[in-house]
């Protein structure tokens, strides 16, 4: 249950387009009975030796470009913060 594209191309997320689009990349296609509802990005990350490193930064990661993640506040994020 995941998704496909081409660099630069909006991601493919129905079978019958990923089987189309990437006839010419793909040597198979798995497939699953459970459709994506909505399609986004994930994030990539490579562990190694010297740590972690983001290689594409989205769900999980996203927007928070800067190690500590500033913390939401203000009215709208009461909920957000528990102590």
């Amino acid at each position: 249950m995941t998704s496909a594209n081409l660099s630069g191309a909006p991601i493919l997320y129905r079978d019958a387009e990923a089987e189309e689009g990437l006839a010419e990349i793909a040597d198979a296609i798995l497939v699953h009975n459970r459709e994506i509802v909505h399609r986004v990005d994930d994030s990539v990350v490579r562990i190694g030796a010297g740590g972690q490193q983001i290689l594409r930064r989205s769900r999980g990661y996203a927007p928070c470009a800067a190690r500590p993640c500033p913390l939401p506040m203000g009215r709208a994020f009461s909920r957000a913060v528990r102590s």
